[in-house]
């Protein structure tokens, strides 16, 4: 259990991002839980989670894990929150306003 489910995880980022995004580290805990972090351009995001439970993201940690600015119920919608981070640099209308919650 959690080397299948790192390959899956890291086969649906790339299937998302295809050649935009590196995998720069990747990792399997023996609870299952998953760390994976990503990189396009000079933009990282750290996404953790459980395949069965929920996932979070962190946007351009600067030093140690301090929280997810984000958490969401799949792997598919952390997958939609860096799309919309990088494509517009925020994550949603309300973080555009500086009042988006960071859960």
């Amino acid at each position: 259990m959690g080397a299948d489910e790192l390959e899956a995880a890291t086969r649906a980022i790339r299937a998302a991002f295809g050649d935009e995004v590196q995998i720069i580290d990747s990792f399997a805990f023996s609870s299952g839980a998953l760390s994976i972090t990503i990189r396009r351009g000079t933009s990282f995001a750290v996404l953790d989670g459980h395949p069965s439970s929920r996932w979070g993201v962190s946007f351009d940690p600067d030093h140690g894990f301090t929280g997810n600015d984000r958490v969401v119920d799949s792997l598919a919608e952390v997958v939609d929150l860096i799309r919309r981070r990088w494509a517009t640099g925020a994550l949603d209308e309300a973080e555009q306003a500086g009042s988006a919650p960071t859960t």
